[in-house]
């Protein structure tokens, strides 16, 4: 019994040794991170009904939103893999924001980060997908408008549908500020998963009628802070911290 319970021990031990040679000094377990940012959808083809020749005429430009995020992040012990969960509050818009859904989503994903523990940039790649929680998707469209740009008025019509799920892939790098804080930037593409824009459009002074057909996907870029646990300050953070204070300051560093 007391050879079963030393083996037990010595195994443990060295269990804990790899363990710690695996993950560096200061491993990490979780991690909470908050971000902000932009999504940018691109611009639909758009065909003129009398003549079915797709250009990219009306509607003019790409439509920006504003994008937030919190997320709880898991790092499985002893490989390079991490599952993500969290909420996301996304601004949609479409054809200069004409179209534009506010969507609260629920995102689960995982992360893998090919760099070493030790190195303070961590790129890293991975897979999101988001369930938007929003009762209601469906939106007619009808409007009567000026166009900024000459002044012209125009009329849509139709019918868009915001998605009930995206999923797409995501890059990024936490660069390390300190030992458990990190500077987050992260871009990633999001498919709408059965979106649709169906849209017609008439302008004044122009006969033709402009049919716009797409789906809502969107490019996203944020930036935001990562805090990871078990927390460690160290003296050597310390001191980074008080140099970056003092050359903000007093420029005496």
């Amino acid at each position: 019994m007391e050879r079963t319970v030393l083996f037990i021990g010595l195994l443990f031990c060295a269990v804990s040794n790899v363990w710690a040679q695996d993950e560096g000094e200061y491993p990490r377990r979780f991690a909470i991170d908050g971000q902000i940012g932009a999504t940018v959808s691109p611009k639909g083809k758009t065909d003129i009904v009398e003549e079915p020749i797709y250009h990219y005429g009306y509607p003019k430009g790409q439509t920006s939103a504003l994008l937030s995020k919190f997320h709880v992040e898991c790092y499985l012990p002893q490989t390079h893999f991490s599952l993500k969960a969290g909420y996301e509050h996304e601004e949609l818009g479409f054809m200069k924001n004409d179209i534009s859904y506010d969507m609260h989503q629920l995102m689960a994903g995982g992360r893998y980060y090919p760099a070493p523990n030790e190195w303070l940039v961590q790129p890293y790649g991975g897979v999101d997908v988001l369930w938007n929680c929003n009762s209601s998707c469906n939106r007619m469209v009808s409007s009567m408008t000026s166009i900024s740009a000459n002044g012209e008025r125009y009329e849509r019509s139709g019918i868009a549908k915001a998605p009930h799920f995206s999923i797409g892939p995501v890059v990024g790098a936490d660069i390390y500020l300190f030992t458990c804080i990190a500077l987050q930037l992260e871009y990633g593409y999001r498919w709408g998963l059965g979106s649709y824009v169906d849209v017609s459009s008439k302008y004044n002074g122009d006969k033709n009628i402009y049919h716009t057909h797409t789906h809502m996907n969107r490019h996203v870029l944020t930036m935001g802070l990562k805090v990871t646990f078990p927390f460690t300050f160290t003296s050597r953070d310390g001191m980074g911290l008080v140099e970056f204070l003092g050359d903000a300051l007093f420029g005496i560093y």
